[in-house]
This record gives C-alpha cells, structure tokens and sequence, in this order.
C-alpha cells in the first residue's frame, strides 16, 4: 500500500522544485502519507526500503523553507522510532516544526 501511496503523491506534480507551496496541499499529501508510512514500519519495512525513503523525501518537503522544514527532519524523520511518533493530524505539530 506504501508503494501506491509514494507513487501517487510522488507522480501528481506537486512537488515544486522540492517544495510544496501551499500549507492546505501540504496538510492533504501529509494526512495521507503518515498512517501509510506508519503502517509499513510497524509492520516491518525497512528504512532503507525505496518506497520509505521516498515517502521520507516527500515529507521532507512539505514543511515551508527554513528553519521549520530544518527542524521537522531532526525532529520527525531521522529514525523510525520518530517517524512513529509524527501525528496523524499536521494540526497537532507545534509551529516551529510546520506551517
């Protein structure tokens, strides 16, 4: 399901040059790739996995440019045990990791 989940949000066309550019879309991509990457590592995909890592790269990019984006990769999707610990909600991230 991860595999359909990255390839779709990956393949729409929403990236701009690494960058989501609206909070709205970026709220939407986030709701619905976090309990899809949540699910495969409880059940045992790896990081190194390719669909982890892109579902990675995608939610790197969401968050504005800046400190903001800086602080919710260290935070949030450095290991797995912080990948597990993301809300499924953007609306429960403090500010200073979101828009």
């Amino acid at each position: 399901m991860l595999s359909e989940v990255v390839r779709l949000v990956w393949g729409a066309g929403s990236v701009v040059v690494g960058a989501f550019s609206e909070k709205s879309k970026s709220e939407e991509i986030y709701r619905y790739v976090v309990p899809e990457l949540q699910h495969a590592l409880k059940s045992g995909t790896q990081m190194t996995s390719p669909d982890v890592v892109k579902a990675i790269n995608i939610l790197e990019g969401l968050p504005p440019v800046g400190a903001r984006r800086r602080n919710f990769s260290r935070r949030y999707l450095a290991r797995k045990i912080d990948i597990l610990m993301l809300p499924t909600d953007p609306d429960n991230l403090a500010i200073g990791y979101w828009w």
